[in-house]
Order: structure tokens, then sequence, then C-alpha cells
């Protein structure tokens, strides 16, 4: 199977493959992933006609997942054929100063010894600008197409795909973010689409079972485990017990800084064990955090203690989650505004500074 495309940074001119990001990749190098993790010595020919024969590869490696081409110059050519006959190859990425592609390149065809296994081409700058348009690369189709946010309106017409293609032209940022959770993962398709990182990073509440923005996203789900993918909604303005009666919700969540109100019992019933609020001043309801007995730790990076969303001196912050021993780390500066306050005080020593976290 291809490797998934996953963005993991929040901003758009970085695009990430499982953790890489291609938006730093040198003028020099060109980088590649494999069915197996194995080198293709084919992927270090750039001398061949079109390319530029001057050029000399001083390493050829393997580092964080993925292969590494290492030329002794710039990489501005790619010559013909170049990965035609590479049928293990599922991604590639071209440096930023390419602007010719040779005949044939980029994957020909969908044979057994041609390209069966090509996904994914990331191209990091301008649009190439040389090709025989008699003779085009890119023409195996089915393949996802990446450039750089801005570029696809050039990339579409300058004439260097075939009329015929099934390729996938796609800006960075269109990229379809990997949900690991199965539950999530079709719970968010059917309500939001096809989940690229731009369709998520533009909710600002979650949808219901109606497909409106009125939050309760998985309300009373039995089957969801996990949701740390809720850190790459960042234009998240509030949960509104999007995580209530999810019984089997385990593992940490970070809420992106964007979400500044929380309603009451937005985590209601669920084995979490971790909470990290990035947001500066929030408000929440009582009971955000309601019955949650496996929790062991709360983060508040709100330098001012957040306060209750209607103010009142009843139901202090944990007064029903039901766990006496999970603590609450907040920036070190503000330990001591925490323990003053009414809705907080109550923990005591339970607060501590932010630099003691060991997760």
């Amino acid at each position: 199977m291809h490797r998934r495309i996953m963005m993991m940074r929040s901003d758009l001119d970085r695009l990430c493959v499982e953790g890489v990001n291609y938006s730093v990749q040198p003028n020099n190098e060109i980088w590649y992933t494999t069915i197996d993790n194995n080198k293709v010595d084919a992927a270090a020919v750039l001398t061949n006609y079109g390319g530029d024969s001057a050029t000399r590869i001083l390493a050829h490696v393997f580092e964080n997942g993925l292969w590494k081409v290492k030329a002794d110059r710039p990489i501005q050519r790619i010559p013909e054929n170049y990965i035609r006959y590479a049928p293990t190859i599922v991604s590639i990425s071209l440096p930023k100063l390419v602007f010719h592609l040779g005949a044939w390149s980029m994957g020909f065809a969908r044979r057994l010894k041609e390209s069966p296994n090509l996904r994914t081409i990331i191209f990091n700058g301008q649009t190439p600008t040389s090709f025989n348009s008699s003779y085009l690369p890119m023409t195996a189709g089915n393949i996802d197409i990446y450039v750089p946010r801005g570029e696809r309106n050039t990339f579409m017409s300058c004439g260097i795909l075939a009329q015929n293609t099934t390729n996938r032209v796609l800006e960075w940022g269109e990229e379809e973010v990997e949900i690991s959770d199965p539950t999530a993962r079709q719970v968010l398709r059917e309500r939001l689409g096809r989940l690229s990182l731009n369709t998520i990073r533009a909710v600002e509440i979650m949808p219901n079972g109606d497909k409106r923005p009125l939050g309760k996203l998985f309300v009373g789900s039995t089957e969801l485990k996990s949701f740390e993918e809720i850190k790459y909604f960042t234009s998240l303005k509030l949960l509104d017990r999007d995580f209530y009666n999810c019984p089997n919700l385990g593992g940490v969540m970070t809420i992106p800084a964007s979400v500044m109100t929380i309603i009451g019992a937005s985590f209601f019933n669920t084995r979490l064990i971790g909470i990290e609020f990035l947001a500066q001043s929030f408000k929440w309801g009582h009971g955000a955090i309601w019955r949650c007995k496996e929790l062991k730790w709360v983060k508040m990076h709100s330098v001012e203690v957040p306060q209750k969303k209607t103010a009142n001196d009843q139901y202090r912050f944990d007064f029903a989650i039901t766990n006496d021993n999970w603590k609450l780390y907040v920036p070190d500066e503000s330990v001591e505004k925490y323990r003053a306050d009414h809705n907080f005080q109550n923990l005591d020593d339970r607060i501590r500074p932010m630099s003691e976290f060991k997760g």
C-alpha cells in the first residue's frame, strides 16, 4: 500500500508526508519513498538525455523514512525516462528549481515494470516550463500531484498534463488528513466530505448528525477510542458536548488555541488520560470535564485564569470529574493565580508549573 499524505503542521506553506517536512527539501536533493523501503538506483540517474550531464551524485541514502538522492549542484532538469522503470517507487519529491521534465518521465504507464505503484509527485517550487508536448511526462494517470499554494492554475494551464489524464493537481493544504480512529474517520467523512486539511481548518463548530454546526459530534459513541486529530481543527471556536458519553474514548487531546468556549459536559464519561487547552483566557461551563475517572492531567496554557462561562460561586472546575488524583499544569508564572482563584483553589498543590510536566 502506498503512503498517505498527511499534514503535520498548521502552515499552508508546509507539506509533510508521515512527519517529513518537504518544504525544507534542499535544491540539490530528490526525495522518494518505496513500497519496501529499498533503494531504487534509477532515482539517481540524472544525466540521461534531457538532464544535466555534468551532475554528480554525492550520496544516495535512507534518512527519516525516505530515500534521498544528493547531487553536487542544484537539480534543474529531469532527464528522459526518469523513474520510468522504477516499479517500487510510491512517491517522489522534486526540488524547487526544477523547470524541465524529459519525455516519458515521472510515470509513463501503468505496467508491471513501469510505475505500477507511483501515486504521489510533489513539486516544491515553480511549474515546469520546459517539456516535449508530444511526449508528455506523468501520463500513467491516477497520480496526486502536489504544488505550492497558488500554483495550481498555472500548472493546470501550462499544457504539461495529457488531456485524458486522471491525475489530480492539489495545492499544499489540500492533502487528506489521516484520521487514525475508524469511527472518527467515518463520522467526519459522512459530515464533512473529503477530509482535506483546508476542509478541517475551516470548521468553526463541529457538525451534528444532521450536518449542522451545532456540536455534539460524537455524542453517545461507544466505538470511538481516540481523536488526537482534533489539534488540526485550528478554526474551531467552541466545544459543545462533542465528546459526551463516549465511554471508550481514551488517550490524550490537544484542544486548539482557537477554542474559546468549552460548554459543560463536553467531555463526559470518557477514558481520556490527558487534555491540553492551548487557548488564552477561554471560558468553560460547569462540568466541562465530567466523570472522567482515568484522567491524569490537564494542561492550561492561559496565563490568566480561565473563567466560567456564567459567573457564579457554584460548581468549581473539578466538581464533577470524580477523580481526585489528576493534576493541573499551568504556566509557571501563573501557578499562584490559579491557586488563589475560587474555581481552582481547592486543587491546591495539585496545580503544578508547566515546567514539571513529564507526560
